[in-house]
């Protein structure tokens, strides 16, 4: 290095000086009379004058000057350190040269096109203004090389570029070369006998390369999950009753033609063990006693998934310490843990012991949130099942965090312990992640069944932060045009009360006429449990009915059904709600029945009673695979003898109830026949059902993982509607299979699906493709 080689120049030099002077002179040191430093721009002079062992009014000593130059060197901000030597009236006088290094103005990255500015700052340890010490700038470059071959970037060349400014600065430049992200194309497992290849490399979260490698990014390599894996091995043979197994360093080889990468991971698998016996115990205290388990051992064995005789499962030993743990944190004891003990036999078996410790007896001290911006805290306490002075329950802090989840304000929801000053108390802090809840859609598409539509939106599901939704919306299509303003209150004036406010206009196209209506409702409901609500609705709606729909006739003469005008009605809902989750439930279940009268005593044109309810079940099967049934029934009846309202009625299939056959196409054998024109003979007129019976069965499965998020559909459906002297008849049910895609998209759930009818009749199409926005059920 050139700022070593001066240093070693100009130290022989003094020593040289030193030593060439007269052997008196070295027995009567020169004096040094003052001490000067020249070169300095940003540091103090201090800074070089506090690291001197060479003092003014001493003697002059060869070997402090040689060391004050090592220290002076030492500091690493100068670029080149020299020493003159100077004879002066009543001695010498010592000048100490320096050349400060350059300091880093900014740091900039060229050519990084796939990782961004500022992931590649994480990785220095060197910021603006330090000292541009050349080690340090290289060391970094090495830090940034071995970060891309960690991302997959095995081909990745750094090189730094020092760029001058004024006043002694300079930018340092990291020009990088990426090259091709190399691609994980095989995985080999060596030594695994008892479990084969492919279910071992679905635990994996490195993944082999695939034609869609492109979308959903498989293949890639990183070498952090690819520790991961290795301790997720480990786990994962644990679990199999493989108390022995070693998974080995994964060897990564870089194949010739720099394209792919192959990964060897070899595996010792050792014998199964199976558990002999298993026992609970109290943590022994000072005095040799074991603490009280509150439960008598054989009610908490009986709560374990751990017995004798079953294969050893790393995690049954962790749901059973959970289980411990929170039958104790239930009573109130907030730091209760439970460990165990094993031991194993000669022939391969496992005696297993839970220690349970429980600690102080706890109540709940302050609850804290954070992370609420918008959302007032009183949202958050309202839906709690705990709250400041309850006894510590750790089941109630579980159903807590579910309950302010499903309020769908937040992405995130996580309640922590945190220390109190009392040692009685246990505090909470309840931290919330928030999600856009306010939403401005104006949009334009084109769907199958409604053909060129617009829409816009105006939302906010958490209005001024009280958990209050109020929304309008517009719609505009080929068949139909719609207009609503709404207002909820779930928790009306922060009661268990719910109320709600509707006002709506629209105009729809059936196949043979069309309906206008205008009309609102209001609602009280009352939150009987976390899951059971109950409410009661009114609803007063002006109907005009027209023949002539997307068929276009218009002189049909139906008048015994054309029962337009005021529809004033009473009905009574309750739902029951277990869902874990809003928007993507993959377990629970949503059960819906509501009970309508329309009656002349509430001053209603049209009067008929109906039924309908609905349950929805899902149920996560594997690997993110999720069934989920759906059933429907309604029923509808007249309350004074005359016929049911026409735009009452049931009508049934399309991509809402049963896929593969044309919107509201499906209805009762029973056809009215009327005249269209004099002379042409009768034709059919479908006035929908008063009865209806609906299954759906759905298999969603994930196609291409998050962050595109498109899922496939595998479905059956059947259902029907049924007229008046007709039966509920699982006969008549028309039935249907079908495959689809969704899409999580940016505008919302797009559903594509194509729906195949099983026994098609005479005119109806042998495979029905239906596109939509929103959710399926």
């Amino acid at each position: 290095m050139l700022l070593r080689l001066r240093y070693v120049v100009l130290l022989t030099w003094v020593l040289t000086w030193v030593m060439a002077a007269p052997v008196s002179a070295q027995e009567a040191r020169p004096v040094v009379v003052d001490i000067k430093v020249q070169g300095l721009v940003r540091l103090p002079q201090t800074s070089i004058t506090a690291k001197l062992r060479t003092r003014p009014g001493a003697p002059l000593d060869r070997n402090v000057v040689s060391e004050d130059i090592k220290r002076i060197y030492a500091l690493g901000a100068f670029d080149d350190v020299r020493v003159a030597i100077k004879s002066v009236p009543g001695g010498i006088s010592l000048l100490v040269v320096v050349v400060e290094l350059p300091v880093i103005n900014s740091i900039k990255f060229i050519g990084n096109a796939n990782i961004p500015n500022e992931d590649l700052m994480k990785v220095l340890d060197i910021q603006p203004l330090a000292i541009a010490d050349e080690k340090a700038i290289k060391s970094n470059a090495e830090k940034l090389k071995e970060y891309y071959i960690d991302e997959g970037y095995f081909l990745t060349q750094v090189k730094t570029v020092l760029k001058p400014r004024k006043d002694n600065a300079t930018d340092l430049i990291y020009v990088i070369h990426e090259g091709a992200e190399i691609m994980v194309k095989s995985i080999h497992l060596v030594g695994n006998r008892a479990i084969e290849d492919d279910e071992i490399k679905n635990v994996l979260r490195t993944k082999e390369g695939d034609y869609l490698s492109f979308m959903s990014k498989s293949g890639q390599f990183k070498k952090e999950l690819l520790d991961m894996d290795v301790q997720m091995l480990k786990y994962f043979y644990g679990t199999r009753g493989h108390v022995e197994a070693r998974v080995g360093t994964p060897v990564v080889t870089l194949a010739p033609n720099l394209e792919h990468l192959d990964i060897t991971i070899s595996i010792q698998e050792g014998p199964v063990f199976h558990i002999n016996t298993v026992n609970v115990v109290g943590q022994q205290g000072a005095d040799g006693t074991a603490e009280d388990l509150l439960y008598e051992e054989d009610f908490l064995l009986s709560k374990l998934a751990m017995q004798p005789g079953v294969i050893f499962d790393r995690s049954m030993v962790e749901r059973d310490s959970t289980t411990l743990a929170d039958f104790m944190k239930d009573k109130g004891y907030a730091d209760a843990t439970a460990s165990s003990i094993t031991s194993t036999t000669d022939d391969h078996r496992v005696n297993f012991t839970y220690v349970v410790q429980k600690g102080l007896k706890k109540r709940v001290g302050r609850i804290y949130m954070s992370g609420n911006k918008d959302t007032r805290d009183k949202v958050i306490r309202r839906v709690m099942k705990i709250a400041e002075g309850d006894i510590f329950n750790a089941t109630a802090i579980r159903k807590s965090r579910a309950k302010i989840m499903r309020l769908g304000f937040f992405e995130r929801v996580e309640i922590i312990d945190t220390p109190s000053s009392n040692p009685r108390l246990q505090d909470l802090e309840v931290r919330v992640k928030e999600r856009q809840t306010g939403t401005f859609n104006i949009g334009a598409g084109f769907s199958s069944i409604e053909n060129f539509m617009t829409t816009a939106q105006i939302s906010k599901e958490n209005f001024l932060g009280h958990g209050q939704t109020l929304s309008f919306m517009a719609s505009l299509s080929s068949i139909r045009s719609y207009y609503a303003f709404r207002f909820y209150d779930p928790y009306f004036l922060d009661t268990r009360w719910s109320f709600s406010f509707n006002l709506y206009n629209s105009q729809e196209l059936y196949e043979d006429f069309s309906v206008d209506k205008f009309g609102g409702s209001t609602a009280f409901g009352y939150w009987l449990t976390d899951e059971l609500h109950m409410s009661m609705t009114y609803g007063l709606v002006d109907s005009k009915v027209n023949i002539g729909g997307r068929r276009g006739r218009s002189d049909v003469q139906l008048a015994t059904l054309l029962d337009d005008g005021l529809t004033s009605s009473l009905m009574a809902t309750v739902f029951y709600d277990t869902r874990n989750d809003r928007m993507l439930p993959t377990g629970g279940s949503y059960t819906h029945a509501s009970m309508e009268w329309a009656s002349a005593y509430f001053g209603s044109d049209n009067e008929f009673g109906r039924f309908q309810a609905r349950t929805q079940w899902y149920f996560n099967l594997f690997w993110k695979v999720v069934l989920r049934l759906r059933a429907t029934t309604g029923y509808i009846f007249s309350m004074n003898g005359k016929e049911i309202p026409l735009l009452e009625r049931f009508y049934v299939g399309g991509i809402f109830d049963v896929r593969g056959f044309m919107r509201n196409s499906l209805g009762p054998s029973l056809r009215v026949p009327v005249a269209t024109e004099p002379g042409t003979g009768m034709t059919a007129y479908t006035i929908g059902g008063n009865k209806e019976l609906i299954f759906n069965a759905e298999l969603e499965m994930p196609i291409i993982p998050a962050p595109v998020n498109i899922r496939g559909v595998l479905f059956f459906d059947a259902g029907n509607a049924f007229g008046e002297g007709q039966e509920l008849d699982f006969a008549e049910l028309r039935q249907s299979v079908g495959f689809g895609f969704r899409w999580w998209s940016p505008v919302g759930p797009l559903r594509f699906e194509w729906g195949i009818p099983l026994d098609p009749l005479p005119g109806e199409d042998p495979i029905v493709f239906e596109f939509t926005i929103g959710n399926s059920f």
